[in-house]
């Protein structure tokens, strides 16, 4: 039977998935290229060819993970029929309704041997997020809506305070609990932004 050749691409997206499994099985330090290469069935030259390291996959595993949340987030900024305002309500939203996705990856991330993937996967995710929301603020500060002068060093500052709400609405022991820290984050973010007090609507209907 003549050997199935498979292009790069699909290659190289093999060695991701495989990395990936291994990585939520394993953990990243106890993950070796050579169980990589064993789970592909290919040699060590073959993911050498496509990676420079096993953190070089690790990146692309990243990249892959954080792949949506960009795209989604491009077509936001470029939306021209929406106000900041709008924008930023969205993304306040979906990041906490979101809220059990992140905790099982932040659980991944706290698996033992994971600590180096969890600061790169929070590097990368600053890289992309910053930058964008960023965009937004500058928008809203041009339409009149946001009082905002730093707008990129103010947007790092919250990123710090959202990267952590995952944790923060985990901890939650009753509805009353998660009431008080979304209304919180409201009157943070309306007070960082410099608009009314209740422009911000993050909470849903039954806590209104």
């Amino acid at each position: 039977m003549a050997r199935v050749t498979k292009d790069p691409e699909t290659r190289r997206k093999e060695f991701i998935a495989a990395a990936r499994e291994l990585f939520i099985e394993k953990g990243f330090d106890q993950t070796s290229v050579s169980d990589i290469t064993d789970k592909v069935g290919m040699s060590h030259g073959s993911f050498f060819y496509y990676f420079k390291s096993k953190k070089g996959v690790m990146e692309e595993v990243i990249n892959d993970n954080l792949t949506s949340w960009k795209d989604f987030m491009l077509d936001l900024v470029a939306n021209e029929e929406m106000n900041a305002l709008k924008k930023m309500q969205i993304i306040f939203t979906m990041t906490i309704k979101s809220r059990k996705a992140k905790q099982n990856i932040n659980e991944f991330f706290q698996k033992e041997g994971n600590a180096v993937m969890y600061r790169e996967h929070r590097k990368k995710s600053r890289e992309i997020v910053v930058p964008l929301i960023t965009q937004i603020v500058e928008q809203g500060v041009d339409e009149g809506i946001f009082n905002i002068e730093f707008p990129r060093e103010t947007v790092e500052y919250v990123g710090y305070v959202v990267e952590n709400l995952g944790d923060s609405l985990k901890a939650t022991q009753s509805e009353e609990e998660y009431y008080r820290k979304i209304r919180a984050l409201e009157i943070f973010l309306t007070r960082v932004a410099g608009i009314g007090e209740n422009e911000f609507n993050l909470l849903e209907g039954k806590y209104r």
